[in-house]
């Protein structure tokens, strides 16, 4: 309560909050009564922020009922604030000798901390230089929800990853009945005895923009496709196409490769061999 005195001053220091990292929701209260005669009762409202003046509020208390005022924060003061474990409350009152005003409780809202926004892969691209191997044991995958997806004693290997990016354009190799395939990325040796065992399939990211894009595997030892690595989509948006188990021949060289007939258009981002298992 203050009672009886002019230009009375007071302060509290409010409790920590965390940073909401936004400038809007921002929001003094203060809930009082006053008495007297004559000129209204004033109380004088102020936040600060340390010894830094945020927000002042002359505050023309009610005779009649204990009223709640609120104030918003401009966004220029709430951006002012500096440390949210700092923050104070200042009354200043203005009255006549007999006059009273009763402060009943003051707050200050903060809105909730901004959660922050998940970043999701759509397209998963592993980014090595050729020929590097890149080995996992114990490889754990975070879910979009957050649930760990442990694979015990996993082991990837890509000792010969095929990694290729860009944009699909018309090359020399024609290829039947409509695509012209270029050849993209470095050739690689296959050698059985490096990869683990099972099948192994050709898998790919890629759109079309304009009718159908197609990719496949090309045996340069025997000058000739490999028999089912062939894929093709006609997908606006980047999808991840996958061929069944390859008949790969140990000590052969091999290549990737992209195409599109006549108007024909897309964009690939990865190629890589993978395991059936």
């Amino acid at each position: 309560m203050l009672a009886n005195v002019n230009n009375v001053v007071a302060e509290i220091r409010l409790s920590d909050v965390l940073d909401p990292g936004v400038s809007t929701g921002h929001v003094m209260r203060i809930r009082a009564i006053a008495s007297g005669g004559g000129q209204a009762e004033r109380v004088q409202f102020d936040l600060y922020d340390g010894a830094a003046l945020i927000r002042n509020n002359t505050v023309n208390v009610s005779r009649s009922a204990y009223t709640t005022y609120s104030y918003t924060l401009l966004d220029v003061e709430a951006d002012a604030i500096t440390d949210y474990t700092n923050l104070r409350f200042r009354f200043s009152a203005v009255f006549g000798n007999g006059e009273t005003i009763r402060v009943t409780w003051a707050e200050f809202e903060a809105p909730d901390p901004t959660a922050a926004t998940p970043v999701r892969a759509t397209a998963l691209e592993i980014a090595t230089d050729y020929n590097v191997p890149v080995r996992a044991t114990a490889l754990e995958i975070a879910t979009d929800y957050n649930i760990p997806v442990r694979a015990t004693a996993l082991e990837a290997v890509f000792d010969y990853l095929v990694l290729v990016r860009g944009t699909a354009v018309e090359l020399v190799l024609d290829y039947s009945p409509t695509a012209t395939y270029g050849t993209f990325g470095a050739p690689f040796l296959f050698e059985a005895t490096r990869w683990p065992s099972g099948g192994l399939a050709l898998e790919v990211f890629m759109r079309a923009t304009a009718g159908t894009i197609h990719a496949r595997l090309y045996d340069t030892t025997a000058d000739a496709p490999v028999s089912g690595s062939d894929l093709s989509t006609v997908e606006t948006g980047f999808t991840r196409l996958r061929s069944g188990g390859l008949p790969l021949i140990d000590g052969h060289v091999y290549r990737v490769q992209f195409g599109k007939g006549g108007t024909d258009g897309g964009e690939y981002m990865t190629a890589q061999l993978v395991s059936t298992e």
